[in-house]
């Protein structure tokens, strides 16, 4: 069995003297950069679906949970405060179902905690 271990350093807030160091020490030691998600993913062998391969499939296979929270996104904004009151599932559970279907391509984050459905 293959065991993938990847060490990535991820840029937090590089004026803060601890931060900075704790990046540059990670990078020193050989850590790789991540500048996306999208990064992150490929070296560890996932490969998300490009918004261009969703459109020209034209179907969307989504799991039941992730099917409520995207039926309930339109081109209006709404955060996972008000998805949570409209689908009954708890504000984390659709933070997660929300990343998902980002990192699918299906939905965007305009603003801070604020999506719109894409497809």
């Amino acid at each position: 069995m293959k065991v993938l271990n990847i060490i990535s350093a991820v840029a937090g807030a590089i004026f803060r003297l601890v931060t900075a160091i704790a990046v540059v020490y990670l990078i020193y030691q050989g850590a790789g950069i991540a500048l996306s998600p999208e990064q992150i993913l490929e070296e560890m062998g996932i490969t998300p679906k490009s918004k261009e391969q969703n459109r020209k499939s034209g179907k969307i296979a989504l799991e039941k949970a992730e099917d409520i929270v995207y039926s309930c996104l339109g081109l209006q904004a709404k955060n996972p405060e008000e998805m949570s009151l409209e689908t009954g599932l708890l504000p984390v559970e659709i933070l997660r179902i929300l990343t998902s279907l980002e990192l699918k391509g299906y939905v965007k984050e305009i603003y801070k905690n604020n999506y719109i459905r894409v497809l």
